[in-house]
């Protein structure tokens, strides 16, 4: 899904949001969620990717979640406790290190843009409506993306 218009100077978002069992079946909430980033990275490198070829330069990869256990175990070496999903977790990291992905932020849910995906009664519904289509990013999530200590 596109948002946006092809016009000059114009911001164009991509959203894509699935919903689907897991592909293996796992232990615990904290290895699904793991599961289920290795999936949203692997979609956010192709379409890296792919824009960059469009466009001609290259596009960094921001990863941003609101699971502090998630970004503890991506971001430290603290190893997932499932040993099925340590496997995911090193892609992930190997990722970090090889800059296929250049940052991983971790910010309050509250501020999470993907909330209203999930949620009917989120309050981020309308920043990220207002984000679709303006482009513009609302101070609550800019405090929480560069005001953090890590």
């Amino acid at each position: 899904m596109l948002f946006g218009d092809l016009s000059l100077g114009s911001v164009i978002h991509t959203i894509s949001w699935s919903s689907h069992k897991s592909r293996r079946p796992v232990k615990s909430i904290g290895s699904a969620e793991i599961l289920a980033a290795g999936e949203a990275i692997d979609e956010g490198k192709l379409l890296a990717k792919a824009y960059s070829k469009l466009l001609g330069f290259e596009i960094g990869l921001w990863i941003v979640v609101d699971s502090k256990d998630l970004y503890g175990t991506l971001s430290t070496c603290r190893n997932a406790s499932d040993k099925l999903i340590r496997g995911e977790v090193s892609v992930t990291r190997l990722d970090f290190e090889t800059k296929k992905i250049e940052r991983m932020v971790w910010v309050p849910g509250k501020c999470n843009y993907g909330d209203p995906l999930t949620k009917t009664d989120s309050p981020m519904a309308d920043a990220l409506q207002n984000l679709l289509y303006s482009g513009r990013i609302s101070i609550d999530f800019e405090v929480a993306l560069f005001n953090r200590s890590d």
